[in-house]
């Protein structure tokens, strides 16, 4: 603790910012290496708060020092009750000053303490805490003509998160705060509405459950139980002139403002039989041409919920063209465009239970053909809406789909970043788990077959590709056509012509050695591997990663096919490693693979292999034998 408080020199001493740095980026590590404890360091920030010579600034950067690591520093009821304690005595010494913005500070941190933290709250103490810091809220929030707009709507904000987490609590508070909602003149106002929609919507469902003594809520994982009782207040309150009048004060508030509490009044609306869904009709124009996408998607929201209860079927039919328009908007972001195209997808795909109206019209499919001004990811997401539609189902017709996909192979094979190659392997991959034709095999194949020829570092997401089609597709004879074509593929090439990428193709051949014979072909991988050591030992290429990613497909080979079939090649290549290589490390471990080739039957060996995933487990299960191999 520095002794001078004068500028900047509070809790992390002289160079405060460098220290605040290597705070945030690991405060147990800033502790340890201080030789603090966390229950003396949060009184040291606490001394500073209360110091008038500290500036303001670095005031806001202890706060948000708390705000950032409730559970560290306030793990137990005794810190909370004296850390919120102290807070609320220090905010109330700024009553009166024109600290606006510091005031409103202490009032987040203290929000953030008691709901951040992971404290029972069936706790007298720390349930008088939470209490005593609601009361000075609603007080600030009624007081309306002497508190700053600022300072009020941060209390608002406050007190809402305070009744998302504990429904029932400011309750009782309803009847003031609907008279300064109605007297405030100023923006803040908007939060004044956002919270008493939040209210009505828990005081409505609690009326559903009135048989309810107590509210039970879930936050951070974890149930918790707060005693409020339930209030009398809530049969008092005639929620149809506030939910009206709330309306009626929509269309000078801002989109945001609007979403929230119009998504509250859906849950009153749905809880209230006085209240009808045509409430809402007058919205229904805005929000269904609207490319905001919190207020497109509340059109959605009230769709879903009230049905042709809001909605016309010609209201249904803008919506759907509204969104279809969003999604190919040319001026829109490529996220939102992404959003809207997701939503899409999601109907096209779930057709079967939803209304007619909201499968897209045939007039409008082709409107999702990608464009040349469309990115990767977009042009794979529409692609995949039009794979899932019923007008792309036969052979000719996915054939043009597979047409459109050149233009993301282009950029794949133009090395023009990740993004293309993302889209166009997870576009092939749907493609396939929706229409897994023969014609669409054949497709496949010479489509990755021109990727790994022009972009040979591809070969490991090709790899990928049949993996993903294992496991997803298990019954799928894709795979093995795969393995077949590209050890074709690579046996078939002159070793010189790929030696830049040697390593890429070793380790798509080792994946192909993982599947039946028939498939990928064991002997034309040893052939191929034993030319590659021919060619690449004239030019004294045998470096030591080379020498494990080829141990690592003879491994692959030993494990997974017949021994007595390919005892020679097999043993041929092994002494060719050992009498070539140099490194001592891949002598050795080639030395105990050609043991236990030579010296133990198959099926010790499949044993010896199958039970060691790793090839450090394999060389340690072998190494009892090593003496067996003469030179």
């Amino acid at each position: 603790m520095a002794t001078s408080v004068s500028g900047r020199d509070v809790v992390f001493g002289k160079h405060w910012l460098y220290a605040l740095t290597f705070w945030r980026q690991n405060p147990k590590e800033f502790l340890f290496n201080l030789d603090i404890k966390a229950d003396t360091f949060h009184l040291d920030v606490l001394r500073d708060l209360c110091n008038d010579e500290v500036d303001d600034s670095c005031k806001n950067f202890l706060l948000t020092l708390l705000q950032e690591n409730v559970t560290l520093l306030l793990s137990d009821e005794d810190r909370l009750e004296q850390t919120v304690g102290s807070l609320q005595s220090i905010f109330n010494q700024l009553a009166g000053t024109e600290k606006v913005q510091l005031k409103c500070q202490f009032l987040i941190t203290i929000a953030t303490i008691l709901l951040g933290g992971e404290f029972d709250f069936s706790s007298s103490t720390i349930n008088g805490q939470l209490i005593s810091f609601k009361d000075l809220l609603i007080e600030i929030v009624c007081n309306t003509k002497k508190e700053a707009s600022l300072l009020r709507g941060t209390a608002c904000k406050c007190l809402q998160e305070i009744e998302i987490s504990y429904p029932g609590i400011t309750e009782p508070h309803t009847e003031v705060m609907w008279n300064s909602f109605q007297q405030d003149t100023s923006p803040v106002f908007q939060s004044y509405a956002s919270l008493i929609s939040v209210i009505l919507t828990h005081l409505v469902q609690e009326k559903n459950h009135s048989s309810r003594n107590t509210i039970e809520i879930k936050r951070t994982g974890s149930s918790k139980q707060v005693l409020f009782p339930s209030s009398t207040l809530s049969s008092e309150i005639e929620v149809f002139p506030i939910v009206m009048s709330l309306l009626d004060q929509l269309k000078w508030m801002t989109s945001a403002s609007v979403y929230h509490v119009l998504n509250n009044l859906v849950e009153v609306v749905k809880c209230t039989s006085d209240l009808l869904p045509t409430i809402f009709k007058t919205w229904l124009p805005k929000l269904t041409r609207t490319s905001y996408v919190p207020l497109f998607h509340l059109a959605f929201i009230l769709q879903q919920e009230f049905g042709s209860d809001l909605f016309t079927s010609r209201e249904e039919q803008m919506l759907m063209e509204q969104l279809i328009s969003c999604a190919n908007h040319p001026l829109l972001t490529v996220a939102h465009r992404l959003l809207f195209l997701d939503w899409v997808h999601v109907y096209v795909e779930n057709r079967g239970q939803f209304s007619p109206w909201k499968i897209i019209p045939p007039r409008l499919i082709d409107m999702f053909l990608p464009s040349p001004f469309d990115g990767p990811d977009v042009q794979g997401k529409k692609l995949w809406i039009l794979a899932s539609s019923e007008e792309y189902r036969t052979d000719g017709q996915f054939h043009l789909l597979v047409a459109h996909l050149e233009g993301i192979k282009k950029l794949v094979l133009s090395g023009d970043g990740y993004r293309p190659v993302n889209s166009f392997f997870r576009t092939l991959f749907f493609f396939y788990s929706k229409h897994g034709s023969p014609f669409l095999e054949v497709e496949i194949q010479k489509l990755l077959l021109a990727v790994m020829f022009t972009v040979p570092e591809l070969s490991f997401r090709v790899v990928d590709f049949i993996e993903c089609l294992q496991e997803q597709i298990p019954h799928s004879s894709l795979p093995e056509k795969l393995v077949s074509a590209t050890v074709n593929f690579v046996y078939e090439r002159p070793v010189s012509s790929i030696l830049l990428h040697l390593h890429c193709y070793l380790e798509l051949l080792r994946k192909a050695s993982t599947l039946p014979a028939a498939f990928c072909f064991p002997k034309k991988i040893l052939s191929f591997l034993m030319e590659v050591i021919k060619t690449l030992s004239s030019e004294d290429k045998m470096d030591w990663l080379l020498g494990n990613i080829l141990l690592d497909v003879c491994q692959s080979i030993i494990q997974h096919h017949n021994l007595s079939l390919l005892y020679k090649e097999i043993g041929e290549l092994l002494y060719l490693i050992m009498t070539t290589f140099n490194e001592a490390d891949i002598k050795n471990r080639a030395k105990m693979y050609y043991a236990a080739v030579t010296s133990l039957a198959s099926t010790k060996v499949k044993q010896i292999f199958q039970n060691s995933t790793h090839s450090q487990e394999v060389t340690q299960a072998l190494s009892n034998i090593v003496d067996a191999v003469p030179g």
